[in-house]
Order: structure tokens, then sequence, then C-alpha cells
């Protein structure tokens, strides 16, 4: 396939990309406060989590499950409020207006038209406000920051503009304070942004320094909180979410082929001193732990996880819309015929690496997961239907 024609210069952001975030703010307000009282298990720990932090107890603060981004804004919205539930909504609605400002960067980095960016901001202001009352977790903040770092890393200017490399890897990094998958994806995400810079113009040398720049910015912003839980666990570690999720995933929580989930919600336990609950820590819970290695049984066990994980992804994927457009769009993009290459075509490289990261895990295609997939779902059947004839695209 022919290559795409770079400018090396995008047009600045439209009207109709500022719609829908003008638009999602009273939106949000509105479903914030029809909603005050709404909580879940996870809700639970970030909120609490927030208290300690903003009391100064550090030792009881600091998790290597749970990322601190999200109970850091809920503990800036208890300055604002007393109210424990109102410093949670508030950080829902900010994560909200991030996911929204980095989903319509997304569809103008992949250089989509202007109308189809309209129609494709008013499909994620819709998720961007359910989703912010449906379930309180950093699922929409860690999207958005992933979003927004790959609009920075796949604009054409990325490649010989320093500063826009700085700020792709930071934040790439600040992700990675969201949840800590975050920075596995992070690195995944920038080197297939650099593949496809090296791919579409040739220049492979400038692709990698451009990509070593920003990881050494990535690493650098994600290296406190790295030391932190390092130093909290005495063993180096930046995330214990894998080791969790892996753990819970064994056969020992399994029956007859169907997960149990997390035993922290099926057996008593006694929080430590200081937590109202030991979910605020699920580290420190006793786990059965295992290996795919171990034996022959295991390994069949972990490929009948994986397979029910990726079922379960392409189900979740296939349900973003009524019809499934989305999923076949994103499929029959990289074939779509036209003048040039343009980044919207290699929409199933990213969303692979969403749903690969999930595969060992119990994530089992819960649909928040794939939040960051949205829209570049959106972008693909928004490329495919310009590449039709003038009717059938419309």
């Amino acid at each position: 396939m022919p290559r795409s024609k770079r400018t090396g210069r995008n047009a600045g952001w439209q009207v109709t990309d500022l719609v829908p975030l003008l638009t999602a703010f009273p939106l949000l307000i509105v479903a914030a406060a029809s909603n005050a009282d709404r909580l879940n298990p996870d809700a639970v720990a970030y909120l609490t989590l927030a208290r300690h932090w903003r009391s100064g107890a550090w030792d009881l603060a600091i998790s290597g499950y749970w990322g601190p981004l999200f109970s850091w804004l809920a503990a800036l919205g208890m300055t604002m409020a007393d109210d424990v539930m109102s410093a949670g909504r508030f950080a829902m609605v900010v994560s909200a207006m991030l996911f929204l400002a980095g989903g319509i960067a997304l569809l103008r980095a992949l250089q989509l038209p202007a109308e189809m960016r309209m129609a494709g901001g008013l499909s994620l202001l819709a998720a961007a406000v359910a989703w912010s009352v449906h379930i309180m977790t950093p699922d929409l903040l860690v999207s958005a920051l992933l979003l927004m770092a790959v609009a920075a890393a796949i604009d054409p200017r990325w490649q010989k503009s320093v500063g826009r490399q700085l700020v792709a890897g930071a934040v790439f990094g600040l992700a990675y304070y969201a949840q800590g998958v975050a920075l596995p994806l992070g690195f995944g995400l920038l080197v297939a942004c650099a593949a496809w810079h090296a791919l579409s113009t040739g220049a492979w040398r400038e692709a990698a320094l451009g990509a070593g720049r920003s990881l050494a910015v990535m690493l650098a912003v994600a290296a406190p909180w790295i030391l932190a839980l390092s130093a909290h666990y005495g063993t180096p570690t930046f995330s214990t979410s894998g080791t969790v999720n892996l753990a819970i995933a064994g056969p020992a929580y399994s029956e007859g082929g169907r997960f149990l989930g997390h035993p922290a919600f099926a057996n008593f336990h006694a929080p430590r001193e200081g937590r109202v609950t030991a979910w605020e820590e699920p580290t420190e819970l006793p786990y059965t732990q295992w290996s795919p290695l171990a034996n022959a049984e295991s390994a069949l066990h972990f490929l009948h996880v994986v397979r029910t994980n990726a079922e379960a992804t392409v189900a979740t994927l296939r349900a973003f819309d009524a019809f499934g457009i989305g999923l076949a769009a994103l499929l029959l993009a990289p074939l779509a015929a036209g003048a040039g290459l343009r980044p919207w075509q290699a929409a199933i490289v990213p969303v692979a690496m969403v749903g690969a990261v999930y595969l060992p895990s119990l994530s089992l295609g819960e649909t928040r997961y794939f939040l960051p997939a949205y829209p570049f779902l959106i972008a693909a059947a928004a490329g495919v239907a310009g590449r039709l004839p003038a009717g059938a695209a419309r």
C-alpha cells in the first residue's frame, strides 16, 4: 500500500472538537448529583486510601495494587467538600472530562475529518457520562491519559519535535500512577507509535531516537512511585496487581471451569489496625500461588484462562455498538483502499495490546478494562466509512 503523505503539521482544534467538551460538563454535574450515593467495592478502597493520603498515614496509603492518582484526586476533592462521596464524584467528573478530551485528541491525531470527529466525539460524550456514574474506579482516568499520550506520540510532528516526545513520555508515565498496568501497556503503545512513524516515513533512526526520549521520560516520571513501592515492600516492585490477579486466576479459585472471583469477597477477614477493610490493600491477603509451568494440569488451566478471556474480550469489543460495526471496521481498516495510509488503519494494534495485557488475569472481558479501545473502534469505523462512496459513507 502507498505511504501516507505527511504534512508535518495539524490544524488547531475546531469548534466541532470543542462542542462535546462544552456539552459534557453540565451533563456530568447532573449525572453526579443524580447518583451521589452510588458505591462499589473498589470505590470504598480508593476513597479510604484518599483519607489516608490526606491524613498523612503513608504506611496505610501506599498500595501496590491500587494506583494512587485517583485517590489523590479524591483527596483534593475532600479539601473542597467534607463528604467523601462528593470527593469521589469530583474525581469521576475530572476523569470523564479528561477521557473525553483524550478521545477527541486521539481522533484528531488519527487524521479523521472534522465531521467524523464530531460524530465520534458525541459517542465518546455519551460513554464518558455513562461511565462517570456506572462505577467509581480509575478506568476512565487511566484511559484518558493513555489516549492523550498516544495522541501525542502518533502526531506527525512527534518524530521531529523533542518537546512532543517528552510530553508523550511524561503522560505515559503519569498514566502509570492511575493503574500499574499502564506501565507495560504504555511501553507497548509507545513502541507501536514509533514503528508507525518509521514505516510511514522510512526514517527509522529518527523514530528510534524519539522513542528512546519518550521512554526515558516515561520511566523518569514513573520512578518515584516505583521507588516508593520498592521501599514499602522491601523488594523491587512496580505493581502487585499482576501477581494477585494471576493468583486468583489459578486452579484454587475455580470450580468446574467457572471462576469463583476474589477471595476477599468470599472469606471473613480482619483488616489491620487503621483500615476499614482489607480490600484497601489486597496484597496483604493470603493467596494460593501457582505457576502455569508447574505441570501439565496448570498449563492447561492457564490456556483455559487465556481462551476464556480472549473470547470474552472479543464479545466485549463487539458489544461497544449495537451491530458490531466497530470491531468489523477494526479488522477491515488495514485493507481500506485510498490515497495513502492513515494511522487509523493500524488501530487494531493498540486494541490488541489492551486485550493482550489482560489475558493472563481474571478480566473476563469486563468492559471498563477496555475503555481505551473505544476511541480506536470509533476511529476505525469512521475511517472505513470515509473510504466508501459518498452515499454509503453517510
